[in-house]
């Protein structure tokens, strides 16, 4: 059984979060959002230790980022540690990291238009994916030499349709999820062109998916629905649903807790994060981000190796961190801030404490000794006369 605790709460800035994400090392946590900023947390302090900001000319004119709605902080293949800014003008902004929070900008990148946003940012080894808000996608090489990200390929679209998901997936192969076209598609990772029989139709709109490391399971939030669905790949058959409270058609973010895939962490519009076992669908934990608050907690992060879980709402702009308990036995036990979920019961009703457990073998003891001590008194009862009887023979 999984769990988590509250950590840490870390009042990022005046508006919605958008993105956030670990550290490789996971002793960082970087959030982005309406405030165009990104900022750097020590997670053991609980802290915000660096703020990256910047200006980009664009046609003579100075402008900011742009609202922050997509972060990658990753290592590459050859070693370097890299902080990728995806923003709503269309750049890419790309950090080289060294030591103690030495963060330098490395390379800024016109990806898509001013009023195309970089939607999402996949990445493996040295290859970086981008989708737009427009469904157009880019694949970049890092180069270690020029300390810079090469375009390899791209592929526009001729209408606009919202990429919401891209994954590399096996050895060459890109998946893609759309809003509009409720569709799954496979890409050649070599060219970007469609794989054949690449298309598959999924249960519902997509807002947002993300693929288990393990690549044999896709989480995604239905937009149609607004619960999120678990399909098992490369079939894409829908194995579970994961059903969390909806007021508002807003695209939430869900995570997978752990390599497996086999616990999720999901947002919703009720202040809550709710983890669930994959492959039941059943509720384990409720997570109190915002307790009390109709907040829609949207941005979600995970470090399945270390065992922490961030979320963030849309107002009035707070990350959360949680921390994986250790042992089953603290699930139960050590976390007065959440409610745990068993199937359809409760850890109240679902689960035996060692001390009930001690006093049911002491019960037992007491009736397995009182019913021997009711054999021998019928035994001497029997008995005694018997024997007497032969003694005076």
């Amino acid at each position: 059984m999984i769990g988590f605790k509250k950590l840490a709460e870390l009042p990022t800035s005046d508006g919605p979060i958008f993105a956030i994400t670990f550290s490789p090392d996971n002793l960082y946590l970087a959030s982005g959002g309406n405030d165009e900023r990104v900022r750097i947390w020590n997670i053991q302090e609980a802290a915000c230790e660096r703020t990256l900001a910047a200006t980009h000319r664009v046609q003579e004119e100075q402008y900011g980022w742009g609202q922050v709605t997509s972060l990658a902080w990753v290592i590459t293949d050859a070693g370097a540690q890299l902080l990728v800014v995806g923003t709503a003008r269309g750049l890419v902004i790309v950090y080289r990291c060294v030591g103690n929070l030495q963060n330098t900008l490395k390379h800024v990148i016109s990806a898509f238009s001013f009023n195309d946003p970089i939607e999402c940012i996949a990445f493996k080894e040295d290859r970086f994916l981008f989708a737009s808000y427009g469904g157009n996608i880019k694949l970049y090489k890092y180069d270690p030499v020029a300390e810079r990200l090469r375009l390899m390929w791209k592929r526009d679209v001729t209408l606009p349709i919202l990429a919401t998901g891209v994954h590399f997936h096996g050895r060459n192969k890109l998946l893609v999820t759309w809003m509009e076209h409720n569709r799954l598609t496979t890409l050649n990772e070599s060219d970007g062109s469609e794989a054949s029989s690449s298309s598959t139709l999924l249960n519902g709109s997509i807002g947002h998916s993300i693929l288990s490391a393990s690549g044999d399971k896709l989480l995604t939030h239905n937009f149609t629905t607004g619960q999120f669905d678990v399909y098992t790949l490369p079939t894409a058959k829908l194995t579970a649903v994961l059903r969390v409270p909806r007021s508002q058609r807003l695209i939430k973010e869900g995570a997978f807790v752990d390599l497996e895939g086999r616990y999720a962490a999901c947002g919703s519009d009720d202040g809550n994060v709710y983890v669930f076992d994959t492959d039941s669908g059943a509720l384990l934990q409720k997570l109190p981000h915002n307790p009390g608050a109709a907040v829609t907690v949207q941005a979600i992060a995970t470090s399945t190796d270390k065992g922490l879980l961030a979320s963030a709402d849309c107002d009035p702009g707070v990350v959360v961190l949680w921390s994986q308990l250790v042992t089953p036995e603290q699930t139960d036990t050590d976390i007065p801030q959440t409610e745990i979920e068993h199937g359809r019961g409760t850890a109240e009703h679902g689960n035996v404490t060692n001390r009930q457990w001690l006093i049911l073998y002491a019960i037992l003891l007491g009736v397995w000794w009182q019913k021997i001590c009711w054999v021998f008194n019928q035994i001497k009862e029997v008995a005694m006369p018997a024997i007497a009887l032969i003694l005076r023979s």
